[in-house]
Order: C-alpha cells, then structure tokens, then sequence
C-alpha cells in the first residue's frame, strides 16, 4: 500500500467533496466520521476538533498549519496516512 502525507490527503478530500456532493455535506456535517472512514482509522479522540470550513466567493480562508513537530504529536499524524 502507497503511503501520502497529510497534504496529499488533504487534497484526496478537497477533491472527492467537489466531485460528490453526497461526500461534501457529510463531511462538513460529520468530519471525524469521514476521517476514520476515508483513513480506515482508530476513532479521533474526543479532545480533537476537527471543523471543515468551506470557502465562498465572498470569503476566503487561509489556514495556517501547526508546525509538523506539534502535528507529529496529535492522534491522527501518530501514522502514516495511507493512500486512498
């Protein structure tokens, strides 16, 4: 199996929520269900929040990532995120 990084997946996601709408409204509605699914992955622990924010012609988002050595630490980056 292919191994990505948390970029790549990312972008799998970004894709898959333009391509299926179906896909987009749960997973802004139900995110930590849509990672566990889409990683085949251990539940996110109850003290991690995932938001999806979804962005509008009239409003633009820009994230700004936590470092990779704090994002090394959290549940989700404790593997590597296999390929979709």
């Amino acid at each position: 199996m292919k191994y990505v990084t948390r970029h790549d997946f990312e972008l799998y996601l970004i894709r898959k929520a333009w391509e299926d709408p179906d896909f987009r409204e749960e997973l802004i509605s139900n995110p930590k269900a849509v990672l566990e699914r889409e990683l085949n992955a251990e539940p996110v622990p109850e003290d991690v929040e995932v938001e999806v924010l979804e962005e509008t012609p009239e409003k633009y988002y820009l994230i700004i990532p936590m470092p990779p050595e704090e994002f090394m630490g959290r549940a989700l980056a404790s593997r590597e995120f296999a390929a979709i």
